[in-house]
């Protein structure tokens, strides 16, 4: 991306009218920290625009990185981490143990990455300490390895972890029952070492697995404006075209001509009657269960984003099963300690 392009990108926001008390500026690729010098330039160009005009967001603002952690350490990144550290969101893409993260994330010749990141992570957790949440991606190949990595991740001192199932039909036979035992073991792991207090572990919440009445719903909050390189506008990442496998690039505008409220107007307007499968309708365990509107529109024969995917139905029941026992269980811990 070039500065123009960011810079007409920060205008194009400021000129919104603002709906939400709060803005979060996601820096997210490819790799962002590749273009720290960009990144810290427009976000010095961000904050001087907000101040320039009293902005809402003045006070309420935030930057965010989802990164692959590898420049971490590098001097330019530690300097904007200074700079920006109390406005600072860092989100490391680890999948857990050296052998899971590195049959997924290698360098271009096939070297994995784990051991170049391993350093990195240190430094990360010391200056985030509570609030460094990793991100590991789980699949069908390496879901035999899901217990050693979060546990593994607990030991590093990450303290928040979120587990992201692949929403792709990735899945097979017996995933479901492997799920639940991987599950098993991370929750007897937690709760053998009364850690229940100090981690967040995503598929450990109270919320997961309860009936989802409500009509107008979205699996990631509300849509967000993501802008490409060359100033095209999308309400997700995965709409962009290097997300998608078969399907053209879902453009909802350019930062020139503004948002096309036709395309948006869409995927502002899911509700279970028209997105939801008769089984998703009626299943009593429905909330928190993973879905993606781009995999929906992916995935479909006419290209809807009405057409919801159910891939994980089967693992979404076993991590319902295993949040109850890992509930209960404290629970019951707690009763008896009273």
């Amino acid at each position: 991306m070039t500065w123009e392009t960011a810079k007409q990108i920060a205008d194009f926001l400021m000129s919104l009218p603002v709906v939400e008390d709060e803005a979060i500026f996601d820096f997210i690729g490819g790799e962002p920290m590749l273009e720290i010098d960009l990144i810290s330039r427009i976000s010095d160009y961000l904050v001087t625009s907000m101040k320039e005009r009293n902005h809402p967001w003045l006070n309420n603002y935030s930057f965010r990185f989802t990164t692959n952690g590898l420049n971490y350490s590098s001097d330019k990144v530690q300097e904007y981490v200074k700079k920006y550290k109390n406005r600072l969101s860092v989100q490391i893409s680890i999948d857990g143990t050296k052998r899971k993260h590195d049959l997924n994330r290698k360098y271009a010749n096939g070297k994995g990455s784990y051991d170049d990141l391993r350093p990195n992570l240190r430094l990360w957790v010391e200056q985030f300490e509570d609030k460094a949440t990793s991100y590991m991606v789980v699949s069908h190949d390496d879901l035999p390895y899901l217990s050693e990595s979060v546990i593994h991740l607990i030991t590093l001192g990450i303290k928040n972890i979120v587990v992201s199932l692949v929403v792709e039909d990735v899945w097979k036979e017996g995933d479901g029952e492997l799920f639940e035992k991987q599950l098993v073991e991370i929750a007897d792991y937690v709760i053998d070492n009364r850690l229940w207090n100090k981690l967040t572990i995503s598929p450990f919440d109270e919320n997961i697995g309860k009936p989802n009445k409500e009509e107008h719903i979205y699996p990631c909050g509300n849509p967000m404006y993501v802008f490409d390189s060359k100033g095209n506008i999308y309400t997700c990442v995965r709409f962009v075209d290097f997300s998608l496998r078969s399907k053209e690039p879902r453009i909802i505008g350019t930062i020139q001509n503004g948002i096309d409220t036709n395309k948006l107007r869409p995927l502002l307007s899911f509700d279970r009657e028209s997105c939801y499968p008769e089984k998703c309708l009626n299943c009593e365990i429905e909330s928190c269960c993973r879905w993606c509107p781009a995999e929906n529109y992916d995935a479909s024969s006419s290209g809807t984003i009405f057409q919801r995917t159910t891939t994980v139905c089967q693992l979404h029941k076993s991590n319902v099963r295993v949040n109850n026992y890992f509930w209960n269980k404290i629970k019951f811990i707690e009763d008896n300690e009273r």
